[in-house]
């Protein structure tokens, strides 16, 4: 995906990608992309399998990290704001790369993290 968008509106962004870029091994999922988004905006990523869509939208989540460039939400990045963004960012995906490769108990502890709940709590539950 090699795409840069700029949206004509000044308001302040509320999603900015800047010159992303993520590989897996030789192949280029997304590439150097660039986009703002704004209050009040909505936005529809096409395109076919494999074009780098979800991936995308994991690295928007926090889920993936970008191989180079930057992702910022509210103002903020998952480096140094994950907590608050945890709290305001939520998304349901198709499917994802890693629940197959996680135990219950990492998916559980996982998505407790996006809640504040405590190990204590989540090891009762199993």
């Amino acid at each position: 995906m090699n795409l840069n968008i700029k949206s004509p509106k000044s308001e302040e962004n509320l999603i900015e990608v800047q010159n992303v870029t993520k590989r897996f091994k030789n192949t280029i999922a997304v590439d150097d992309l660039s986009l703002q988004i704004h209050k009040g905006e909505f936005v529809a990523l096409l395109g076919p399998n494999g074009a780098g869509k979800t991936t995308l939208i994991e690295m928007l989540e926090g889920i993936q990290r970008p191989d180079s460039g930057s992702i910022s939400i509210l103002g903020s990045t998952w480096k140094k704001n994950e907590t608050f963004l945890r709290s305001k960012v939520g998304l349901a995906l198709q499917e994802t790369r890693f629940m197959d490769r996680i135990t219950v108990q990492e998916t559980l502890n996982l998505f407790g993290t996006f809640y504040k709940s405590k190990k204590e709590r989540l090891n009762e539950i199993l």
